[in-house]
């Protein structure tokens, strides 16, 4: 006669071979996921997007949706760890593979307390490379960067700005700036 397992046992077995591939599943997905590829927008300048060279240079440029340095892939990397509880980014042009980094200090060591570096680079997975989504909505948002090496006794950290039509630059966060503000449209 065959002997019967407890009912215990084989719901035991049940459970084990639903969560195994959960839980493989969940140990082996990044924790940081490409959200979105998207054109950030000047809300100051319309018709600007933000573009990038292979020489790390970022500036403006008439919006053109079929040109690959125009195009950002967004990948978020902090629930509410960013500044005043915001989200945190990381932004690499699609074209170039490189990530937009703000900082105050120049290679040589020079702090610099009006204002800062930006530029894009290999950084992907530096602190350099965080930057928090400040504002309500991706449509108007300010692309912030708080960490160490960006903030200064009389800021909280350094933000995107369109100075120009053409130019962008890192600046002092400062939320009643309209040249701070971008629409990411994801």
């Amino acid at each position: 006669m065959k002997r019967q397992r407890p009912l215990f046992v084989r719901l035991l077995r049940v459970l084990a071979l639903v969560v195994t591939p959960l839980l493989a599943l969940t140990l082996v997905t990044p924790s940081a996921l490409a959200w979105d590829r998207t054109m950030i927008r000047s809300k100051q300048f319309p018709g600007q997007c933000l573009d990038s060279n292979y020489n790390g240079d970022v500036y403006l440029l008439p919006c053109n949706s079929g040109n690959l340095h125009h195009q950002w892939i967004i990948t978020r990397v902090g629930y509410g760890t960013g500044y005043n509880g915001h989200d945190q980014i990381r932004i690499q042009n699609e074209a170039t593979r490189l990530f937009i980094v703000q900082r105050r200090y120049s290679s040589s060591g020079t702090m610099n307390p009006t204002g800062g570096l930006l530029y894009t680079d290999t950084a992907g997975s530096s602190y350099l490379s965080k930057i928090d989504g400040v504002g309500t909505t991706w449509r108007n948002v300010q692309l912030m960067s708080s960490h160490q090496d960006a903030t200064s006794f009389n800021s909280p950290g350094l933000a995107i700005k369109s100075y120009n039509s053409a130019t962008a630059v890192a600046s002092d966060f400062n939320s009643a700036d309209a040249g701070q503000y971008w629409d990411l449209s994801i």
